[in-house]
């Protein structure tokens, strides 16, 4: 791929991005649910992180909450 060609597609994949996180904007009131949305899309965290402006590591980590068991609890 050529220098420009590989421009172009960097730029389209960004405007993809920011159509992504308005349409998640919209729905998705808080940060975990739209993660929870892409990852269920099957996105990896890095791809997440892009679309959401966040680091992959803050997306794993809301990612590995919503796996964990919930315990029952004091009782």
């Amino acid at each position: 791929m050529n220098d420009l060609a590989e421009e172009q597609t960097v730029d389209l994949a960004r405007r993809l991005d920011v159509l992504i996180f308005l349409q998640l904007d919209q729905n998705c009131p808080s940060m975990t649910e739209k993660v929870q949305k892409l990852s269920q899309a099957g996105l990896s965290s890095a791809e997440i992180g892009r679309v959401v402006g966040k680091p992959s590591n803050y997306v794993t980590a809301i990612r590995s909450r919503g796996k964990k068991p919930k315990g029952k609890g004091k009782q």
